[in-house]
């Protein structure tokens, strides 16, 4: 079998997207943390700073700066601000329902 080049291995990098439509405020497009991201979350400390990051590096539209995040997590219900951060981390693989569903029940293979 022949492998892939480094240009299509990083010509194959896309982060999956998706968008939610928020009751009451309307559709926002979120997109999945790369690897980096992700490793930078899991440094953060504390609760709130780590959604705020997560609102921060997965919100594509509209974008947020941390700052922003915080000020929107500060007003918005905890049920809309959790649709978004919880959709961001699905999508990348941050919860454990995530890994269990990558993988079929024999465990080896991952899902098509």
């Amino acid at each position: 079998m022949k492998t892939v080049d480094k240009a299509q291995l990083f010509a194959g990098c896309k982060l999956d997207e998706d968008t939610i439509v928020l009751a009451g405020i309307g559709p926002v497009l979120v997109r999945e943390l790369s690897r980096t991201e992700s490793m930078r979350v899991s440094a953060v400390d504390g609760t709130e700073a780590t959604e705020r990051l997560i609102l921060h590096l997965g919100m594509v539209e509209p974008a947020l700066t941390e700052s922003e995040a915080g000020q929107w997590m500060a007003v918005a219900g905890s049920k809309v601000v959790n649709q978004v951060s919880v959709r961001i981390a699905q999508l990348s693989g941050m919860l454990e329902d995530s890994a269990k569903a990558a993988y079929k029940s024999d465990g080896d293979r991952p899902v098509d």
